[in-house]
């Protein structure tokens, strides 16, 4: 039926209520649009009973008592502008938690996961995010266009305001403009693969009708291109992905890593990633005064304790790709740390070697270099000859 199921983790994030408001305000069919909302908060409850802070404040370097959450739903709800089947048609459904019980954005993920109830699509953003005016119709268009079978859309979207805004005049600057791709990556802390800048695709290429990009051509700008990476703050995707790639609940406190976990285990499960053709959603980045997990982590447990809990569960994820150091599971710190991986582990459909070589990694040297065809907005070896669409494949 062409709905859209939009899966939002939200951490004490207080335009998470602008967010809603932007989402059902742009959408072209809001009755097509179904949202899963995840919330951890520190509620009134648990301001009465412990307080609630500030992240560390850019000022003086501290922590700072304040006041409740605010509760995005019921907040969205009590504004004039809200769409009323949203708030009591069932088009938003919520899992509520205090900070204190959070377990990273991972498992948020999850959780939001389990709120889809059959929607077409599936959809996965920030809590901070500014949508384009019609952008449901936008991202299904662009998503027939993609010349696999299992397409999966991600990026990281261009940056927004930090408060969700509806455009002064027209549009949004950067609405419609060629979504960016993630071509880099680096090994980081811990040797976990942390995600590079995105770079703008040259417009060069042919589209598979054969017509040549230009300013009398935009059409052209529309087909998508082939990406090595799924970025967790937008993807896009046929509902079919979260059966097929379900998100992994044992990975809890990570941050960096998620998205290699997640890029390894959709192409090895037959899932073609691509960057969008067009940028539907922009990204409120740089928000160094909000609240993180990590800092709940820290209040409840100690200092510290997010980089020692992290470093305790990447190996999972380690494991998993073959990073040799972890390739035997007898020498992790703990059996359960390859539990459960015939379920949220490596898809049969392609090799993790294969995954390696595609996306340019060498998981023993920790050696990454340029995907150089993602940077020139070319196809990957091997897919040159790939044709058809997303709408033609998927019927074959």
């Amino acid at each position: 039926d062409g709905s859209i199921f939009v899966s939002i983790s939200s951490f004490r994030d207080e335009v998470c209520p602008d967010t809603l408001d932007n989402l059902f305000a742009t959408a072209a069919r809001p009755d097509l649009a179904f949202v899963g909302l995840v919330q951890q908060n520190c509620d009134a409850g648990q301001h009465a009973a412990y307080g609630c802070k500030t992240a560390v404040m850019p000022e003086d370097m501290k922590v700072h008592e304040m006041g409740p959450d605010v509760d995005c739903l019921e907040n969205y709800c009590a504004r004039p502008t809200a769409y009323g089947p949203a708030c009591g048609g069932g088009q938003v459904r919520v899992v509520k938690f205090n900070e204190s019980e959070t377990f990273g954005p991972v498992f948020g993920r999850y959780l939001g996961s389990l709120l889809w109830q059959g929607e077409t699509y599936y959809m996965q953003v920030d809590a901070h995010t500014t949508f384009a005016r019609g952008w449901d119709d936008m991202i299904k268009e662009d998503y027939g266009l993609a010349p696999a079978k299992k397409p999966i859309f991600s990026h990281y979207p261009p940056s927004g305001p930090q408060k969700p805004e509806l455009p002064r005049s027209g549009k949004h600057a950067w609405e419609g403009a060629v979504g960016p791709c993630m071509c880099d990556a680096s090994f980081a802390e811990y040797n976990i693969v942390r995600l590079g800048a995105m770079q703008r695709y040259p417009i060069k290429e042919t589209s598979p009708e054969g017509c040549t990009v230009g300013p009398r051509q935009p059409d052209c700008r529309k087909v998508p291109r082939f990406a090595p990476y799924i970025g967790a703050g937008f993807v896009f995707a046929s509902a079919k992905f979260v059966q097929e790639v379900p998100f992994d609940p044992y990975l809890p406190f990570v941050f960096m890593g998620e998205e290699l976990d997640f890029s390894a285990r959709a192409w090895t499960s037959g899932w073609d990633i691509f960057c969008p053709p067009r940028s539907v959603v922009a990204h409120a980045y740089l928000r160094p005064q909000k609240p993180k997990f990590w800092g709940a982590l820290q209040r409840s447990i100690g200092a510290g304790t997010h980089n020692s809990l992290q470093q305790f569960v990447l190996p999972r994820v380690k494991h998993m790709v073959g990073y040799p150091e972890d390739a035997d599971a007898a020498s992790l710190k703990a059996a359960t740390l390859v539990g459960h991986l015939d379920v949220y582990g490596l898809g049969t459909a392609r090799p993790i070697a294969d995954y390696a070589k595609y996306a340019d990694f060498d998981f023993a040297e920790k050696r990454k270099s340029h995907v150089a065809w993602c940077i020139k907005g070319d196809r990957p070896p091997g897919f040159e000859h790939q044709a058809g669409s997303y709408a033609d494949l998927s019927r074959a």
